[in-house]
Order: structure tokens, then C-alpha cells, then sequence
């Protein structure tokens, strides 16, 4: 059996709620470069498994019945038939895709009537660690989820300059700060989309909105909702939803 992560299992529970595995075709979308998840799908039971991503490490290679893609998830129409996959998924995804409409109705012309689809995301711009550090300098790795030195909410709260001043006097070498500052900035890895903005994206999309859960990781105490709000931001922002997992049904 293949060792999956906490969160990749936990997406694969809330889709077992609604269909099984079993049988099915399924197309995973920016899957992981190890081909962990496309894996446990098909000790899941899985008749077929194709797992596409746009990184460079990613290649072109047929295993059994698991199939990997170097494929923008734009492209599926081009690609694959219509009505082709009994189940698409993707699993952290939404934080990264630059267009959230055009990837709904890709997926709309693949999924087959009466398929599921699962799209998840986090964390999210908007979310205490939504600058999605992840920076290897010098023997050191920087991120979000471990060594994170980036205090919560410093992408919404302070312009680069600021920010930079800020990770300097705690000590962390120049060359690493100028990394994680380009990063957290002006990478084209995140889209610094608001949560509000994807939720409404995906509620107006292609796809039919079933279920939506919410993960709510940490709100902003009164004092960084005040410096938020001298920020220009619109409060009702839900700076509290870290992650959240979408059900699409026919």
C-alpha cells in the first residue's frame, strides 16, 4: 500500500463519501511528482488513473494503469475525449490556478454525466500563511508548514520594502529574505486570489456546487484586523478559512 499525506488522505475520504473508486477512470490534476496519489487510487480500486501537472520534473510515462502528463490542465479538451473521466480531482490546487473559470469548464467538457468532481485549496491568500513560503537557501528550508519565518498576515499587511525589514531584524540572512520576499510577491506559483474570490468563482462556475467544507485554521485578533483595515481591506473577508475542500455533482 502507498503512503499518502494527511491532507492527500483526507481528500480522498471526503470524495469516498460521495462515489467509489472502484472502476472508475479518474484524472487527478496537479498531481504529486512522486505519483503517490495516482497510486493509493489505484490500491483504491481504480480502473484507470491519469495525473497531469506542468512542472518540469513531471514526464510522460505509463505504468500499468497510472499515466502521467506533462499538461497544463487548460488544455484537457485537446487532449482527452469528451465524457472520458468518472471522477476528476484536485487536490491543493486552487491556491495556484491563475484561472479558476477556464480550468471549470475544461474540466466540465471531461467529467462524464453523473460524475464527481473534488477541487481543493489552501492555504489561501487571504489566510494567516497565505505568502505559501516553501524556499531552500544554503542548506536551509523555509516553509509555510515547518520553518516558517514569516509572521501571520505580513503579505496582506506590509509592501515588500517593510516586509523585508521586518524578516531582516529577526536575524535571517539578507540573500534568504530578498528569495522569500520575490517569492511571497511576485511568484507565479500562487495566485494571491482572496478565498471570497475563488468560493464566488466556483459557485458561478460550469460545474454543479454540492458541498463545501471549510477549514478555519486562525482568525486575526483586533489588532491585526485594525491594521487589515487601515490596509484597505474589506473585513468580511474570511481571513480565518485556511483551506477548503469543493464537491461538484451532476
Amino acid at each position: 500500500m502507498v503512503d499518502i499525506m494527511p491532507y492527500q488522505q483526507q481528500s480522498l475520504e471526503i470524495i469516498a463519501r460521495h462515489t467509489s473508486y472502484s472502476g472508475k477512470k479518474i484524472l487527478e490534476i496537479g498531481g504529486d511528482t512522486n505519483g503517490n496519489v495516482a497510486s493509493k487510487l489505484l490500491d483504491l480500486g481504480a480502473l484507470d488513473v491519469w495525473s497531469i501537472n506542468i512542472d518540469d520534473t513531471y514526464h510522460n510515462r505509463d505504468i500499468g494503469n497510472m499515466h502521467t502528463r506533462r499538461l497544463s490542465a487548460y488544455e484537457l479538451e485537446c487532449y482527452f475525449e469528451s465524457d472520458a473521466f468518472d471522477i476528476v480531482l484536485g487536490i491543493a490546487i486552487l491556491e495556484h490556478v491563475d484561472d479558476i473559470e477556464s480550468l471549470s469548464r475544461a474540466i466540465r467538457a471531461v467529467i462524464k454525466p453523473g460524475g464527481v468532481v473534488y477541487l481543493q485549496g489552501g492555504p489561501f491568500w487571504t489566510s494567516c500563511h497565505g505568502h505559501h513560503v516553501v524556499y531552500v537557501a544554503d542548506g536551509r528550508f523555509y516553509a509555510f508548514n515547518g520553518d516558517n519565518p514569516v509572521p501571520d498576515w505580513l503579505h496582506l499587511l506590509q509592501e515588500p520594502p517593510d516586509a523585508a525589514e521586518i524578516l531582516s531584524s529577526s536575524g535571517i540572512p539578507l540573500a534568504h529574505v530578498q528569495g522569500m520576499i520575490e517569492q511571497i510577491y511576485n511568484s507565479v506559483h500562487i495566485n494571491r486570489k482572496k478565498y471570497s474570490e475563488i468560493k464566488q468563482i466556483l459557485y458561478n462556475s460550469d460545474l454543479s456546487l454540492y458541498h463545501v467544507e471549510e477549514d478555519i485554521r486562525r482568525r486575526p485578533d483586533d489588532f491585526t484586523v485594525a491594521k487589515l483595515a487601515g490596509r484597505g481591506w474589506n473585513l468580511s473577508e474570511p481571513f480565518g478559512v485556511y483551506s477548503a475542500d469543493f464537491v461538484f455533482l451532476p
